[in-house]
């Protein structure tokens, strides 16, 4: 199968990203954290997870849910001639189309049947 840049498969590939991050960074991912905090609080004090473990998930889940403030803050901090990366993929413009010209065969008839798509024509008896 032959791929050209097209400017579809860019936002559809944008589109695919936002929705990971969103499908990340939403209700249901929200709701598995603070279930997961609650089993490991639970853990904890039942005494089969030590505090360094859970202190570790707990990190984990400030930096997942926080790393859109992180990366901000890292980018403001940067000076603009080093700042390469837009945030947002949506000010950028889509690449220019190519078409990709494809060599088709021919479909001849056969010739005991007018048909070429007939997969039974030669077996007819």
């Amino acid at each position: 199968m032959i791929f050209a840049a097209t400017g579809t498969g860019a936002t559809s590939f944008a589109a695919a990203s936002q929705w990971i991050a969103e499908l990340m960074l939403g209700r249901l991912a929200t709701a598995v954290a603070i279930m997961a905090v609650g089993i490991l609080g639970y853990q904890m004090m039942s005494g089969r997870l030590s505090a360094r473990a859970a202190l570790q998930v707990i990190l984990g889940c400030f930096i997942l849910f926080g790393s859109s403030a992180i990366a901000r803050g890292l980018m403001d901090g940067l000076p603009r001639s080093q700042a390469k990366f837009s945030p947002t993929v949506a000010d950028q413009a889509p690449p220019t189309l190519t078409p990709v010209p494809l060599a088709v065969p021919s479909l001849a008839p056969t010739a005991k049947s007018g048909n070429p798509f007939d997969p039974y024509a030669d077996n007819s008896r």
